[in-house]
């Protein structure tokens, strides 16, 4: 009886604790970043992208003036902005799943 009880213990004490979410969530968190920052090729290219289309929206609508006839711009803006902030994530995502995929 008495090693019965000793041998339920072990397996006790070598199950897996689960985590919270919260750890999981940093734990995932922390691991992308440093992916993300040991590939400096791709940061130097997304930041030079990123600039670049500042610099040609900006350029474009830089002395658009604040009428209701404007409107219809500012919306354009808006909405070419967002679709290149998709992009952009989109192309992010799927490098990193192309990598991610050969370790699992």
């Amino acid at each position: 009886q008495a090693t019965r009880e000793a041998a339920g213990d072990a397996r006790r004490e070598t199950r897996r604790r689960k985590c919270s979410w919260w750890t999981q969530f940093k734990l995932l968190y922390f691991r992308s970043f440093r992916q993300v920052i040991r590939d400096r090729a791709t940061n130097l290219i997304r930041i030079t992208t990123n600039v670049n289309s500042a610099l040609v929206f900006g350029s474009i609508y830089w002395r658009l003036k604040r009428t209701q006839s404007t409107i219809q711009d500012r919306f354009g803006l808006l909405q070419v902005s967002a679709i290149n902030t998709a992009m952009a994530s989109v192309t992010k995502t799927l490098t990193a799943f192309s990598r991610e995929k050969i370790v699992v």
